[in-house]
């Protein structure tokens, strides 16, 4: 059977609650890419391989995470201000109308 490691990962964090990318799987004493086939590293059926926590990628991760947060956080509140600057346009474009023929006055500094 041809399993990538990264299934693997998948597996064992929904056993151990631990992201997939912050592990790293070790099976004869060489940690196995994401994407290598578990097969072609000559994994077999009971074979033994040992699954540990990396914390350089889950800091890496979650500071990824927090810039990702920022950025979505930024765009919401433009959205946001974007919003309002249209509803008071509108209203201004309301109020002209109903004023008719009031003179306008364009200062120049």
């Amino acid at each position: 059977m041809r399993v990538p490691a990264g299934e693997l990962k998948k597996l064992l964090s929904e056993k151990t609650g631990l992201h997939p990318d912050d592990q790293k799987v070790v099976y004869k004493d060489k940690e196995r890419d994401s994407k290598a086939f578990l097969d072609m590293a000559g994994v077999k059926d009971r074979s033994k391989m040992v699954m540990l926590e990396d914390p350089a990628a889950k800091a890496k991760r979650l500071l990824e995470e927090r810039r990702t947060g920022k950025a979505e956080r930024a765009a919401k509140a433009i959205a946001r201000a974007a919003l309002d600057v249209d509803k008071l346009a509108t209203k201004v474009r309301t109020a002209d109308s109903s004023q008719g023929s009031c003179p306008t006055y364009v200062l120049s500094l």
